[in-house]
């Protein structure tokens, strides 16, 4: 289906958009500086090939490891509203408080279909893009075909009542599937075929700040869909991206509670995705991704302490 935009654009919602995306990348942008400035420092300290390979492998090393510790933070924050801020087990949940609850995914109407794998679902999000050669740069960039993230009215059916989604969720990765042209090629040339003269053609930032919005304001439902191009007929490099919020299956789901309206939006800023759902019960997603965060945890250390050993030779010898 075509996207759409809920009512008229406006310079306001359009500075507020490019605020959304200009943030967003404000951590990597930082990762990214540090980075740099690291492996410049290292390699000045021993010059020649050894101090710049020492820096680069042991810069990398850090900003990985930074990475996977944002990303733990982030799952043993949500473990730790799951535990103690269940609405299933206790229901007086305030207003602007951040919860859990667990249930069963319901739309109001007909569920949709996932535009690859035909999941019915009350949301999904989905990325086709192709490797894309460059002969000034050298190497490969990835080039976006297709965007497009979707979401009918959903509540979560819970032993306490039901619970109404306000906001696009954030996915953890066991509802998110990663393919190549081989599996989902036939898929991918009937989504751009369907949208191409349709779908509204955009840039990263103008698909990024629409997504950012979904994604931390009050919208219900969106339909949006973006389509630079059509698929070619090789669909070697072609990388597909799709998320999903099943209908029909027990999900466990970590916002903002919003007692006016009886249901859980992304309002109160948070680390991560202010609103994201988890595959299977509380039980299930509590030993499950408490293992997944204590390996990232063990991951991370083992990373960093590379990282700072390699970087401190050049250091230590170039001193000496």
């Amino acid at each position: 289906m075509p996207g759409t935009e809920a009512g008229s654009p406006s310079i306001g919602g359009s500075l507020t958009r490019n605020l959304r995306f200009f943030l967003s990348l404000v951590v990597p942008a930082v990762l990214l500086v540090g980075w740099l400035v690291v492996i410049t420092q290292a390699a000045a300290r021993w010059p020649g090939g050894w101090g710049l390979a020492l820096a680069i492998i042991g810069g990398s090393s850090l900003v990985l490891a930074l990475m996977l510790a944002y990303w733990t933070a982030v799952d043993w924050l949500n473990l730790r509203v799951i535990r103690g801020r269940l609405v299933d087990t206790d229901p007086r949940a305030h207003d602007g408080e951040v919860v859990a609850v667990e249930g069963v995914v319901r739309v109001d109407g007909e569920p949709m279909p996932a535009p690859f794998s035909g999941t019915p679902c009350a949301a999904y999000t989905y990325v086709l893009a192709a490797a894309q050669h460059s002969s000034h740069r050298g190497g490969a960039r990835r080039r976006v075909i297709a965007q497009g993230f979707h979401m009918v009215p959903t509540h979560i059916e819970g032993k306490a009542g039901s619970l109404r989604l306000w906001s696009l969720p954030g996915f953890e990765d066991e509802l998110r599937e990663n393919a190549d042209g081989r599996k989902w090629a036939d898929e991918a040339r009937a989504l751009t075929g369907r949208l191409h003269g349709t779908a509204p053609v955009a840039g990263e930032r103008a698909r990024q700040s629409r997504l950012l919005e979904a994604r931390h304001s009050h919208v219900g439902q969106v339909h949006q869909d973006y389509c630079m191009s059509q698929v070619a007929e090789s669909v070697d490099g072609l990388v597909i991206d799709e998320e999903v919020l099943p209908a029909g299956r027990t999900v466990c789901v970590v916002g903002t509670y919003e007692d006016g309206v009886r249901g859980l939006s992304a309002r109160r800023p948070r680390m991560g995705p202010n609103l994201i759902v988890y595959r299977g019960t509380a039980t299930e997603v509590l030993s499950r991704v408490g293992k997944e965060t204590a390996g990232f945890l063990k991951a991370a250390a083992w990373l960093a302490g590379v990282g700072a050993l390699l970087l401190a030779i050049p250091f230590v010898w170039g001193a000496s």
